[in-house]
């Protein structure tokens, strides 16, 4: 197992999406349990996103895979095809401690 995907999965800031991309790339089950049928949830707000981009930026080697998610949803398509502006909506705002554009853009591809 990959040195840097153990090290988020022991203490990464992890949330259900962030779990779901873990759990799509790697084939290990990170899902947490209460969850229903529907673990496969895209972020629901930047606070979600911003826990999916840190395991992106953890496990470089999901980075390069990311473009599998599109497999899980047709959400999860829009928002991969979308990432590059999503993180830079992110990284605009996250100083302000709200991210009202990238939540406005997440909700219009239906997250």
């Amino acid at each position: 197992m990959n040195f840097n995907f153990t090290k988020w999965l022991a203490n990464g800031e992890r949330g259900i999406s962030s779990n779901a991309i873990a759990t799509k790339l790697s084939g290990i089950d990170c899902r947490s349990s209460g969850y229903g049928t529907d673990f496969f949830i895209p972020p629901s707000d930047p606070a979600d996103f911003k826990r999916c981009m840190q395991l992106l930026n953890q496990v470089p080697e999901f980075r390069e895979r990311l473009s599998e998610m599109k497999e899980v949803s047709e959400v999860w398509g829009k928002l991969v095809d979308n990432w590059d502006e999503f993180e830079k909506l992110y990284y605009e705002e996250c100083d302000t401690g709200r991210c009202p554009k990238l939540f406005d853009k997440m909700k219009e591809i239906g997250c």
